[in-house]
C-alpha cells in the first residue's frame, strides 16, 4: 500500500473455520477399575468451555439409569451425581451420548464410555477341618480353612493366625503355613497340642486375610459355616475347639533325675485341661516292680480333681482329690 484511499481486499480458497471437536480429556473414574464402595459422583473434563445450556444430568447414563445432577465445577468441568444408579455388585458402564453437549465455539461431543467393577463384599470362612466344639487328639495338628473367594496374599503369614489354649493361656505359633489360590484353601499345621480349651483366630485385615481388592475377611459369627451370616461387616473368624484323647496316652519319658544326683528321684511333669464335668485323662507308663510312685495334681480355676493310680490289671492302686 503506497498511498490513502479506499482498497478491496479478496481471498480465494478459503475453507472456512475448523471447529475442534468436544472431547472428555479426563475423569475422576478410570476405567476397568474393581471399586470396594460406590463413587456417588463422577467428574469429567472436556476439552473446550461449555456451552452451559446444553448440560443437563440425563446426559449421562450408568447401566442406562441417567445421573441424579450435574453441577459446573469450572467452564469445562461436570460433577454428575449417580447414587441413583447403584444396584450392588457387578459391572457397571458409564455412558455419555454423543452430541448431547455443546462446547462456546459450536462444537457437539463425541461419546465417551468406560467400564467399572463394584466389589463390597468380604471373604468369608466356608469349611474347617475342626468343627466348632470339636475334638481332636492331643499331639500335633494339621488345620486346613476354605474361603469363598481368592485372597490377596501379599502381607498374609502366619503372623495372623493365633492358636491359645485358654486355660494355661499357652499360644502355639504355626509351624507351616500355606495358601493355594487354586482351591482358595489355607493349611497351617501346630505341633504338641496338649488337652486343653483351644481358640484358633484368623485376622482379617487391610495386611491379613482379605480379597483381591481389599476387602477385609467377615469372620464373625464363626458358627455356622459359612461365617459371617447376618453380619456383613470385616471381622475376625474365632473358631473354639478341644484336644482331648480318647483314651489313654502315654506318659512323657525318659523321667528326668532329680538332684541331688543318686537319689534314686525321677520325675516328669505333664500338663492338661478338663473342659467338662466327668471328663478324664490318662496317662500310662511302664514302671520296674517295687518302684515307689508318687503323683501330684495340681489343680487350678476351683476345679476339683481327682487322680487314681492302676496297677497293669487295673486294679486301683491309690486314689486323693483336690480342689484348686
Amino acid at each position: 500500500v503506497t498511498g490513502s484511499g479506499e482498497y478491496t481486499l479478496h481471498v480465494a480458497g478459503a475453507t472456512g473455520t475448523t471447529v475442534a471437536p468436544l472431547t472428555v480429556t479426563a475423569v475422576s473414574l478410570a476405567t476397568g477399575v474393581t471399586l470396594t464402595s460406590w463413587p456417588d459422583s463422577v467428574q469429567l473434563d472436556f476439552s473446550s468451555p461449555l456451552l452451559l445450556t446444553s448440560v443437563h444430568a440425563s446426559d449421562l447414563t450408568v447401566n442406562g439409569v441417567p445421573a441424579d445432577s450435574v453441577t459446573v465445577v469450572d467452564g469445562d468441568t461436570l460433577r454428575f451425581g449417580i447414587a441413583g444408579a447403584h444396584a450392588g455388585d457387578g459391572l457397571y458402564t458409564l455412558r455419555l451420548g454423543a452430541s448431547v453437549v455443546q462446547s462456546l465455539y459450536g462444537s457437539a461431543n463425541a461419546e465417551f464410555s468406560l467400564w467399572f467393577a463394584l466389589d463390597t463384599t468380604s471373604p468369608v470362612v466356608t469349611a474347617t477341618s475342626v468343627a466348632a466344639g470339636g475334638s481332636v487328639e492331643p499331639g500335633d495338628l494339621t488345620f486346613t480353612v476354605a474361603f469363598s473367594e481368592d485372597l490377596e496374599t501379599a502381607g498374609l503369614g502366619p503372623e495372623d493366625v493365633t492358636l491359645l489354649e485358654t486355660t494355661l493361656g499357652t499360644v502355639s505359633a504355626p509351624t507351616t503355613f500355606s495358601y493355594d489360590p487354586e482351591t482358595d484353601t489355607l493349611t497351617v499345621s501346630f505341633q504338641g497340642l496338649y488337652d486343653g480349651v483351644y481358640t484358633l483366630t484368623l485376622a482379617s485385615g487391610s495386611t491379613a486375610f482379605r480379597d483381591l481388592v481389599g476387602n477385609a475377611l467377615n469372620g464373625w459369627p464363626s458358627d455356622p459355616l459359612p461365617s459371617g451370616e447376618g453380619h456383613p461387616a470385616p471381622d475376625d473368624f474365632v473358631l473354639n475347639f478341644f484336644v482331648d484323647a480318647a483314651g489313654d496316652i502315654a506318659y512323657p519319658v525318659p523321667l528326668a533325675p532329680k538332684a541331688p544326683l543318686g537319689s534314686l528321684i525321677f520325675d516328669s511333669s505333664v500338663q492338661g485341661a478338663i473342659h467338662t464335668a466327668g471328663d478324664r485323662d490318662g496317662y500310662a507308663i511302664n514302671l520296674d516292680a517295687g518302684q515307689t510312685v508318687t503323683v501330684v495334681l495340681t489343680a487350678r480355676g476351683g476345679l476339683e480333681g481327682s487322680i487314681e493310680l492302676l496297677a497293669p490289671d487295673g486294679a486301683s492302686v491309690a486314689y486323693a482329690s483336690a480342689t484348686g
